[in-house]
C-alpha cells in the first residue's frame, strides 16, 4: 500500500499478485481516501501460453443521480 493522487483527489494503492499453472496477473487499484470508492485499476495478465493483455480502468463519479423514482 501507499498513498498517492488520482487526478488531484487523494488515494491509496493496493496491489495484488497471483500464479498459477495458466500463467501470473497483478493488479493495482486506487481507492479514494474520503468516499471509499474506486478510482483507477490495472490489470496485467501474462498467460503461460506467453499472451499478454493489460487493462487499465478509470472511474469518473461526475454527475451522477439516482434514477427518477428512487428515494
Amino acid at each position: 500500500m501507499r498513498d498517492g493522487l488520482i487526478d488531484g483527489t487523494p488515494a491509496t494503492l493496493y496491489d495484488s499478485a497471483s500464479e498459477s499453472d495458466a500463467g501470473k496477473s497483478t493488479s493495482e487499484i486506487w481507492i479514494a481516501k474520503s468516499t471509499n470508492l474506486p478510482l483507477r485499476n490495472e490489470i496485467t495478465i501474462d498467460t503461460a501460453d506467453g499472451d499478454k493483455a493489460h487493462t487499465s480502468i478509470r472511474y469518473e463519479y461526475s454527475n451522477v443521480r439516482a434514477p427518477a423514482g428512487v428515494t
